[in-house]
């Protein structure tokens, strides 16, 4: 089977990476998504077939720090309902 459908390829990997990263926030675990890197030399160092396609990757990892929250400003600063 060749992984070559791009147009719902990309999708598809965006939320399964999107519900992996929340998944393991909640779990205490953090994480860093990269999209930018050489997909040949990922290939070839994972040993990867050549009728895949690398779209991204992820990191997991426990943070050294804990982390805080951030103040934020109250929802009905931020939006409106019906009116500009």
């Amino acid at each position: 089977m060749r992984f070559l459908n791009r147009k719902w390829s990309i999708i598809g990997t965006s939320i399964a990476l999107q519900n992996m990263v929340i998944t393991a926030w909640v779990m205490g675990v953090g994480s860093c998504w990269i999209g930018s890197f050489n997909e040949d030399k990922v290939k070839r160092l994972l040993n990867i077939s050549d009728n895949w396609r690398v779209v991204a990757l992820v990191y997991f990892g426990y943070p050294s720090e804990k982390h805080h929250q951030k103040r934020r400003k109250p929802l009905e600063k931020i939006t409106s309902f019906n009116k500009l």
